[in-house]
């Protein structure tokens, strides 16, 4: 008996779990209404970055573009000389490691990424800023990995956000490497503490 409550009773709560994130994914993807409107910012927050999605779910279109985000630092070597690297892209590993491995985690990182792109380079003040503190906490999270590495202590850091528009449908025989490439750059900031801001190169 004990058993069948316990079976009931988790079904009952993931029913309510698939209830609720459903409804939210409903009217998150619904046309502009008063309900949509009166509950945009919890929508909001629940669905983005990680349930982030649009029309094209529904009915894609080929991709136009390509987003890529590229970071440089400045550092003290062990001599005591200050240096910076060049730019390195810290897209490139996850999507080589996603086409290796359609099953790997690196898959929700490239949307978030691309979420993270998306806002800074297109999205209003607020959303820029609150990107900005993203790719912030996102570069933490790199370095404590060891997914980018120096011969010494950083002392700045620098992103660059790069939107590559592939060429137009006329345009099609051209490569990818063809279309205009828009960089979106980043203040420097110290690892302990940041500033939002950037520009467009």
């Amino acid at each position: 008996m004990s058993r069948k409550i316990l079976v009931f009773t988790t079904s009952s709560i993931l029913s309510i779990v698939l209830l609720v994130h459903f409804g939210f994914t409903f009217i998150y993807l619904s046309p502009a209404n008063p309900l949509k409107s009166k509950q945009w910012e919890t929508i909001f927050h629940y669905m983005n970055p990680l349930f982030t999605q649009n029309w094209k779910l529904f009915a894609p279109n080929p991709a136009n573009q390509q987003l890529n985000l590229d970071m440089r630092v400045q550092y003290v070597d062990n001599a005591g000389a200050t240096r910076q690297t060049n730019w390195k892209s810290i897209t490139l590993p996850v999507i080589k490691e996603l086409q290796s491995n359609h099953f790997s985690t690196n898959a929700r990182i490239s949307e978030f990424q691309s979420s993270l792109i998306s806002n800074y380079v297109w999205g209003d003040k607020e959303e820029k800023e609150q990107s900005f503190q993203s790719m912030q906490r996102y570069v933490n999270y790199i370095l404590d990995n060891k997914k980018f590495e120096v011969p010494g202590k950083i002392i700045k850091i620098q992103l660059r956000a790069v939107v590559n528009r592939f060429p137009n449908y006329a345009n099609k025989d051209k490569p990818d490497s063809a279309g205009k490439i828009s960089y979106y750059i980043t203040n420097w900031w110290n690892p302990s503490s940041g500033q939002a801001g950037g520009e467009k190169a």
